[in-house]
């Protein structure tokens, strides 16, 4: 038996015909090919993994007197993968301030929210990073 293997790269139902052929000696050794079609149907399905979703790609915060503290402003994350997501770290870098709302992982079509705040300590304009580290990924970033 001549087994067939066929891959999908795509995801959902895919329908299309498969040619079957055969070959056959005839007496004076020319070859012909008889082929037969049948019809297959399949669904391919997404590979297993975890996607992060941030529900903003930076924040902005008001003007504050040094030393003092801004309104927080929220951050969700959301897993819009069909795997477990595992967050190794949360942080921010700067005079911004994270509080994590988070566990140590997120299931699929789940979010939770983490938090931040601006608490600056020189004057000027001041820019940082919030970077949720993702295990076994580059982290995700919201400027």
């Amino acid at each position: 038996m001549d087994n067939r293997y066929y891959y999908v790269d795509a995801e959902g139902q895919i329908q299309g015909p498969v040619w079957l052929s055969t070959m056959r000696a005839l007496w004076d050794q020319n070859r012909i090919t008889l082929s037969t079609e049948i019809s297959l149907t399949g669904t391919g399905i997404p590979v297993p993994r975890p996607i992060l979703k941030l529900s903003v790609t930076s924040l902005g915060f008001a003007s504050v007197i040094t030393g003092g503290a801004a309104p927080t402003q929220p951050v969700v994350l959301t897993n819009i993968g069909n795997q477990t997501l595992n967050l190794t770290s949360i942080a921010a870098v700067g005079n911004f301030i994270v509080t994590n709302g988070c566990g140590a992982t997120l299931a699929p079509n789940a979010s939770c929210t983490v938090t931040v705040a601006f608490n600056p300590l020189s004057l000027g304009a001041l820019s940082g990073t919030l970077t949720v580290h993702r295990g076994g990924t580059l982290g995700q970033s919201c400027a």
